[in-house]
C-alpha cells in the first residue's frame, strides 16, 4: 500500500495482542503502536504491562518516533558478493553495512517529481543521482559497520504558488480532523466492562487510520 511515492506504514492497538506485534517484527514490517485516552487510564499500569511484555517477546527491542521509524526503515537484497540493493522511503535515511567487509550500495526511492528536488547528499556530501520509471537512483560504497545519512531535498516553492488541492479536499480534511478531536474527548468509551479498569477485553482486529486525534504513535524497532 501507498499513498502517491510514500508506503502506508500500518499500525496496532494494544487490545490486538502482543503476538500481532510480535509477528510484524518477525516479518520486518515496521511495529507502529497507536493509543487512545482510555489506554492512559489506571495510572498507565495495562500500557506499562502490555510494553514490558512485547519487550520481553523481541529481543533487541528498541524504542523511537515516527521519524525514526521512517529514516531507518529500508528494504534491502543482495545481488552479489560486493553490491547491495536498497530501496528507501524517506527524505531522510540512515543505512548501516551490517556485513563485514565494504559493500557498494545501490540505493532507489520512489519519486513522482524527479524535476522537483534540488540536491541528494550523503553525510551532508552532494552526489549525483539519476532518475528513470519513476524513481531516483544513487549510490554509495560503505565501510563494514559504517552508518550513512542520507537526505534528499527539494527546491522551495516558489512565493505565492497555490495549493494544487481542492476547496473540497481541504474542506473533508478538516472535518475529519475536528471529528477525530470530538470522538477522542467527548464520544470514545471503554470497549468493554473489565473488573480492571483500563483494560479492554475485545481483542477483535482493528486497524486504524492515520488521525491526529491518536494520543501517540509510537515505532519498536530492531537496532540493523
Amino acid at each position: 500500500m501507498n499513498y502517491a511515492a510514500f508506503p502506508i506504514f500500518t499500525r496496532r492497538y494494544p487490545m490486538q495482542g502482543v503476538e500481532n506485534f510480535a509477528f510484524d517484527i518477525l516479518l520486518g514490517k515496521p511495529c507502529i503502536v497507536v493509543i487512545h485516552h482510555q489506554d492512559c487510564r489506571n495510572h498507565l499500569r495495562d500500557l506499562v504491562e502490555f510494553i514490558d511484555k512485547l519487550n520481553s517477546q523481541v529481543s533487541g527491542l528498541s524504542w523511537g518516533s515516527l521519524g525514526n521509524a521512517v529514516r531507518r526503515t529500508y528494504r534491502e537484497r543482495q545481488t552479489s558478493d560486493d553490491t547491495i540493493e536498497i530501496e528507501v522511503y524517506g527524505l531522510d535515511v540512515e543505512l548501516r553495512n551490517h556485513f563485514g567487509e565494504p559493500k557498494r550500495f545501490k540505493i532507489r526511492k520512489r519519486e513522482c517529481s524527479p524535476d522537483a528536488i534540488q540536491r541528494v547528499s550523503i553525510n551532508g556530501k552532494e552526489v549525483a543521482w539519476t532518475a528513470d520509471d519513476g524513481q531516483i537512483r544513487f549510490e554509495a560504497t560503505v565501510d563494514p559497520g559504517e552508518t550513512i545519512t542520507i537526505a534528499v531535498r527539494f527546491h522551495t516553492p516558489l512565493e505565492g504558488e497555490q495549493s494544487t488541492d481542492s476547496v473540497r479536499y481541504r474542506l473533508k480534511t478538516t472535518l475529519r480532523r475536528y471529528l477525530a478531536e470530538v470522538r477522542d474527548n467527548y464520544v470514545q468509551t471503554p470497549l468493554t466492562s473489565h473488573p480492571n479498569p483500563g483494560r479492554a477485553g475485545d481483542n477483535s482486529p482493528r486497524q486504524g487510520g492515520g488521525t491526529p486525534g491518536d494520543a501517540t504513535q509510537k515505532r519498536a524497532y530492531r537496532g540493523r
